[in-house]
């Protein structure tokens, strides 16, 4: 199945994203090699089906921690073998029905039966992934090999677009705030609160592990978007990079290509196995990503059922039917052009759901009498951060006539300024009882 490196090469990728095919010439003729969106999808689908069975070795059995690494890592392998020999390729259409019924299942059904399992088989993928990438990056650094990676430009006003304000505004927008919003994973991430008090929380053995888990995750996940940035950096042109990132939008398959270029550099494998490396390392995060925030929402409309209703109906008090009304507006904006234009306002409102969940804490440690202003200095800022940037955004969308985008960031702000307002009246209140005593802020 193989072929000498030199004769290896990727079909280019077309028009409107896509991964592309490895080809080879044997006898003057190209010969597949490995079409890598397959690779990543009989992974996707492989790792789900043995999920369940993990789950019960791990939670039921109670199996010893050196052979549920050893059986995740055999399943990770497995995967990507199966891809290589019988890649699955699909139309767009048959994935969003695969992707939903999936989130259906992992959403409703028991954490340890999918979801749990299925988080730690792709974890596997996650650090032989990311020891690969800081590997190649020290490798390649040392080795001095950088002359060898496509020319870039001498100009660095057009390499660093900071240095280049017309270019920083073009792309992205000045640096505050724009900054603190385009890097939604960062220290302060609303999705994150919700994830570590709706599923994390729940899977913890002790309230000891917070610190341990809570923290050295963020570190971890730190050291993998520096990485990336420096893959990015050495893999790809700048060209190549403006290219794929702005006009073709497809930043999946930049990292992809940018992984491929680097194991290429520092160890001199063909570029096609690190671009699947960087798949499926990109998979792991979007599939787990999907069903938590599918469950997240699940957990967020039975508490809005409960706050709208005295006493809410038994439908909408059930589990699959949250689920599926949640699947199934995530699979109706997945058909429409209406998720890539909400998606521009996607990363102020995550920051601003981090500023709430801050102010949210700073009221908790008020009211139990302990200090919060370490956490209300944070949540000041993030609240003026995203109200400046999604008020710019809100003006540049009513400049375009882009109603959909206005009425978005109009709710953003209507929510963040009550959310504010309430917190603000709650702290600047006399001391309340919690549990039958008085406190007061230290």
């Amino acid at each position: 199945m193989q072929a000498p490196a030199d004769h290896m090469g990727m079909h280019p990728f077309h028009k409107g994203g896509g991964l592309p095919t490895v080809v080879a010439m044997k006898d003057g003729k190209p010969v597949v090699l490995a079409r890598i969106g397959g690779i990543a999808s009989t992974s996707v689908l492989f790792i789900t089906l043995c999920a369940p069975f993990l789950g019960f070795l791990i939670y039921r059995l109670h199996t010893p921690a050196w052979l549920n690494y050893a059986s995740a890592s055999l399943l990770c392998a497995a995967s990507v073998v199966l891809g290589i020999y019988f890649p699955i390729v699909v139309t767009a259409d048959v994935w969003r029905l695969l992707m939903t019924f999936y989130v259906v299942l992992a959403s409703a059904v028991p954490v340890w039966l999918l979801l749990m399992p299925r988080d730690f088989v792709n974890v596997q993928i996650l650090y032989a992934g990311l020891l690969a990438v800081v590997v190649g990056l020290v490798v390649a650094g040392v080795s001095g090999n950088f002359p060898s990676i496509p020319a870039a430009p001498q100009n660095p006003a057009e390499v660093i677009p900071a240095w280049s304000l017309d270019t920083g505004l073009q792309y992205v927008g000045i640096l505050w705030p724009m900054l603190f919003i385009t890097v939604s994973c960062g220290a302060i991430s609303g999705f994150h609160c919700l994830v570590s008090s709706g599923t994390t929380a729940r899977q913890l053995a002790c309230e000891r592990h917070v610190g341990k888990v809570g923290y050295n995750a963020m570190l971890l996940e730190s050291l993998l978007a520096v990485s990336i940035i420096l893959t990015l950096l050495i893999g790809l042109d700048w060209q190549s990079y403006l290219q794929l990132t702005y006009v073709e939008k497809n930043p999946v398959l930049a990292i992809s290509l940018a992984t491929g270029s680097l194991v290429n550099l520092a160890f001199g494998l063909p570029v096609w196995t690190g671009t699947v490396l960087g798949i499926l390392l990109l998979e792991g995060f979007v599939v787990t990503t999907l069903d938590v925030a599918v469950r997240l929402n699940r957990y967020l409309l039975e508490e809005v059922w409960r706050f709208l209703f005295r006493n809410p109906p038994a439908i909408l008090r059930g589990v699959w039917f949250n689920t599926l009304l949640c699947a199934g507006l995530m699979f109706l904006l997945s058909r429409s052009n209406t998720l890539p234009v909400l998606w521009q306002v996607f990363g102020s409102a995550n920051q601003m759901m981090g500023a709430m969940a801050l102010l949210v804490a700073a009221v908790w440690l008020r009211d139990h009498g302990r200090r919060c202003i370490f956490v209300l200095i944070p949540a000041l800022l993030m609240f003026a951060t995203t109200f400046a940037s999604t008020a710019l955004a809100l003006e540049k969308n009513f400049r375009d006539s882009n109603w959909a985008l206005v009425t978005a960031c109009g709710v953003l702000i209507l929510l963040g300024a009550c959310t504010a307002f309430i917190g603000a009246r709650i702290l600047l209140a006399p001391s309340r009882r919690v549990g039958g005593e008085a406190y007061s802020p230290r």
